[in-house]
């Protein structure tokens, strides 16, 4: 709970076993078992399923949220990213989020799916139409 609660509140780091193990001052096999446990769990997802050094989102919203949004971008303003979308087509979406993830998902390695579930999963539970 300790370590999903430093993520939770915006530790920017990518969550690898070897960031896991730092943070949590344990061995690296330790932090994959807890990882593993926490991914078995649906607590977890693995962003690039088979990657060769795997990082990990938590899950905010079990369902894939892509669906509902449209026109995805990053865009900056005075150094700061912002994730823009248009959502169910409707309703204009913007966000501020960390340059880390900014940065992972212009470069791929963190899926659209797993950024809009960090910063848009209360925008799907708030609206019922």
């Amino acid at each position: 709970t300790k370590m999903l609660n430093l993520f939770l509140d915006g530790y920017e780091a990518k969550i690898t076993s070897k960031t896991w193990a730092s943070l949590a001052k344990c061995s690296k096999d330790t932090a994959l078992r807890d990882i593993q446990y926490l991914v078995s769990k649906n607590i977890l997802v693995e962003d690039i399923p088979g990657a060769k050094r795997p990082s990990y989102s938590i899950v905010f919203d079990a369902e894939d949220l892509t669906q509902f949004f449209n026109e995805v971008s990053i865009t900056e303003e005075n150094g700061i990213p912002y994730l823009n979308a248009l959502y169910k087509g409707k309703k204009t979406i913007c966000e501020r989020i960390l340059k880390l993830d900014a940065d992972r998902y212009q470069k791929g390695d963190l899926p659209l799916s797993n950024l809009l579930s960090k910063y848009c999963s209360y925008v799907v539970g708030s609206n019922n139409e």
